[in-house]
């Protein structure tokens, strides 16, 4: 399941003599970006990909892996959730074990 949100929305910010226009677009800027964080999370949420402290600080260091070899080589999410995803001790490590096998 992909999910690809895409929002592009276009504020023309006035000059100065025009302060309550400037102030109504800052409200609207605000209220763009709260909803555009709102549906990210919902579909986050329904993909059950919410992360947590410790899942975004394993997320960053793949990605730092990743990108410190090379900036053209894609991050892969998919093998990054499910590496995250296997616990530790002897059950973890077999899973471990087997996913290494498969990609070989």
């Amino acid at each position: 399941m992909t999910f690809m949100l895409t929002i592009f929305e276009i504020l023309r910010v006035p000059n100065e003599k025009r302060r309550q226009l400037v102030y109504d677009q800052v409200k609207q800027l605000y209220r763009v970006t709260s909803d555009a964080c709102s549906m990210a999370q919902t579909a986050r949420s329904s993909a059950r990909m919410l992360l947590d402290v410790e899942d975004l600080q394993k997320y960053m260091r793949d990605a730092f892996g990743v990108f410190s070899e090379s900036l053209d080589a894609p991050f892969d999410f998919i093998t990054a959730s499910l590496r995250s995803q296997i616990t530790a001790g002897f059950a973890g490590n077999i899973s471990k074990l087997l996913f290494c096998m498969i990609n070989i």
